[in-house]
């Protein structure tokens, strides 16, 4: 088993920004002991653990979530605690009023619209069911409840958490890679002599991209969120929007690509079970397309990771020279299939429609994204 050293100071722990495990699982742990230590000098005749408890519930991984999460606890405690003292008054504990009791805070929980905290209104109300003094032991849980979330928040004020700016712009730029990378196996298989064989696996690979873009828009909602409130995202302010316009154009491109598949499924259709879709002049012109294609769609997921921490210049080069290099593949194998296969120019036109619309989305996209970096840049600048 290694052991951490016990020289390492905790800030330097705090700072490891690449173990997510140990910056996340110290900002609770300091809240915690902030909270208990404080709520020591309000109740010194028992532990006061419902602080360091709220303060490991209220800390999240970014500040706005904390400070709502912060204010829906003492909601949560302030109505559980209310309900407790009415029915103990009311009725006491029995096993009828216990259930009522549980009954009523679920419900007052969903007519608040708590969502997943629903049932800790129960749990507030349950901690006070059955005491001597309720009243007391209410105003004690909700002073240590206030504790509690103030030491959550003010910890996040005093030492905000990261933006998470770079995880968001791998998760984009991963995405283009695979992208790509379903590309440049089509286009690897179809000069090899695929047939409709394999345009189905095709077809699967494309659907199983929906899995990724569900991926991607969970880190860029964290990165989102982590950005407000945060005066340490000022710097990055726009990487939000830049890394936001970069999914939906990338999600576009992979709707465009499923359809081109879908094309080239059909013509599958047209052949024999293993004559291969094109002649090997046209899977040749067709490889050329698909691979600038991909080389594009990768350099785009570069570009927008880049843009986004204001380091592109180079990326955006290699970006524009794809996009170049596609759309003369894609007029040069347009007028090869006019003439050589005018009886399935329905079913290639929309392959090509599809490449077309790659690349203008690719392009538009990166128009947006330089503005807005150069925006950006403008209203940084003093």
């Amino acid at each position: 088993m290694v052991r951490t050293p016990v020289g390492i100071p905790v800030l330097e722990l705090i700072r490891k920004r690449r173990d997510p495990a140990i910056s996340r699982s110290l900002r609770p742990t300091v809240a915690a002991v902030l909270a208990y230590v404080a709520a020591l000098h309000v109740s010194a005749d028992r532990p006061p653990l419902l602080a360091p408890l709220t303060a490991v519930l209220v800390v999240q991984v970014s500040l706005y979530a904390t400070l709502v999460t912060g204010i829906k606890r003492i909601v949560i405690v302030i109505v559980g605690l209310l309900i407790a003292v009415f029915f103990t008054n009311l009725a006491g504990l029995t096993w009828w009023s216990l259930g009522v009791l549980v009954f009523v805070s679920l419900a007052v929980g969903h007519l608040l619209h708590l969502g997943y905290l629903v049932p800790e209104v129960a749990v507030s109300a349950l901690l006070v069911l059955g005491v001597v003094h309720p009243a007391t032991s209410a105003l004690n849980h909700l002073t240590e409840a206030l504790i509690g979330a103030g030491a959550g928040v003010l910890l996040n004020l005093a030492i905000p958490p990261p933006a998470y700016v770079q995880p968001a712009g791998e998760a984009v730029q991963d995405l283009a890679t695979r992208m790509a990378g379903l590309l440049r196996e089509v286009a690897r298989e179809v000069t090899a002599g695929a047939g409709r064989d394999r345009t189905e696996a095709w077809l699967r690979s494309a659907h199983r991209l929906d899995r990724e873009i569900i991926r991607v828009e969970r880190e860029l909602v964290r990165a989102e969120e982590s950005m407000r409130f945060n005066p340490r995202a000022r710097p990055v302010r726009h990487a939000a929007r830049v890394l936001r316009s970069g999914l939906d154009s990338l999600e576009r491109c992979s709707v465009s690509l499923r359809t081109l598949l879908r094309s080239l499924s059909d013509l599958g259709r047209e052949r024999q079970p293993h004559e291969p879709l094109y002649s090997p002049d046209v899977a040749a012109l067709l490889y050329r397309l698909l691979t600038h294609l991909a080389d594009a769609v990768e350099r785009f997921g570069l570009v927008t990771a880049a843009v986004a921490v204001a380091e592109a210049e180079r990326a955006e080069a290699d970006l524009v020279q794809s996009l170049l290099e596609a759309r003369e593949a894609r007029e040069r194998i347009s007028a090869q299939l006019r003439t050589q296969d005018p009886r399935n120019w329905e079913l290639n036109g929309t392959v090509l429609a599809n490449a077309a619309h790659i690349i203008e989305e690719l392009d538009s996209s990166l128009q947006s994204a330089l503005r807005l970096d150069e925006f950006s840049t403008t209203t940084r600048t003093p």
